[in-house]
């Protein structure tokens, strides 16, 4: 199936010197090809979620020095034992930030 006639820069139709016709332009093809060419390289992503890890035990030593009181008269520096009530809070205080 022949397309428009073709036209020369002033406007008027060519003909076609072997027929005496006007020369028509031809369809544009419906057919299109394409492709595409990827040189990328492929890559594999891997999630792996490790059980958390688990204590089998848990070995725990402070070290409480004796109490210091000073005298306000004199400014004399004197050391005493804790008493045991303070001993078993500071017990008690480690325990709970050890998670015993």
């Amino acid at each position: 199936a022949p397309g428009q006639p073709l036209l020369d820069a002033n406007g008027q139709q060519i003909m076609d010197p072997a027929t005496g016709q006007p020369a028509l332009a031809p369809y544009p093809a419906d057919k299109r090809v394409q492709s595409t060419k990827n040189f990328e390289l492929d890559r594999s992503i891997s999630h792996t979620k490790q059980q958390q890890g688990r204590l089998t035990r848990l070995s725990v030593a402070v070290v409480v020095d004796d109490m210091v009181k000073t005298n306000a008269a004199n400014g004399e520096v004197s050391r005493a034992p804790w008493s045991a009530a303070d001993l078993a809070r500071f017990t008690r205080l480690v325990q709970d930030a050890v998670g015993f």
